[in-house]
């Protein structure tokens, strides 16, 4: 029979030697893994604000030039902000339904939809 003994120093020195080699690869592989990731997720975040920036912008644009009542249901801009849109335009726009405001000139549908799309900027953090 063989016996093994260790010596309390051995391991000692094993553990002194083999740990720090190991925290160091698993630190190794953890950052390798982690920074990649938290990169792609910053990078996600950016080109999500800047794709909100320009459909706020672009909607905009349209609003002060494009803008017609009648035909703007029909319009890709429409279908584009649709979802973001409160009730009151939404039934104003397709139930032809106004509720009218007192000290608000011009066009009562799109000062709704442009109250909506400045609601929207600031729930989305681009201000």
């Amino acid at each position: 029979m063989i016996a093994c003994h260790l010596n309390l120093l051995d391991v000692e020195s094993l553990i002194d030697k083999v740990l720090p080699a190991l925290l160091g690869f698993l630190g190794g592989i953890g950052g390798s893994l982690i920074a990649p990731w938290a990169s792609w997720r910053v990078e996600k975040r950016r080109a999500l604000m800047e794709f909100r920036r320009s459909q706020i912008r672009r909607w905009r644009e349209f609003m002060n030039t494009d803008f017609e009542q009648e035909t703007f249901s029909e319009t890709t801009v429409y279908s584009e902000i649709r979802p973001h849109l409160g009730a009151e335009p939404l039934e104003a726009i397709e139930g032809n339904r106004i509720v009218i405001r007192d000290g608000r000139g011009g066009n009562v549908v799109k000062s709704l939809v442009l109250d909506d799309i400045a609601t929207l900027e600031k729930k989305w953090e681009l201000i």
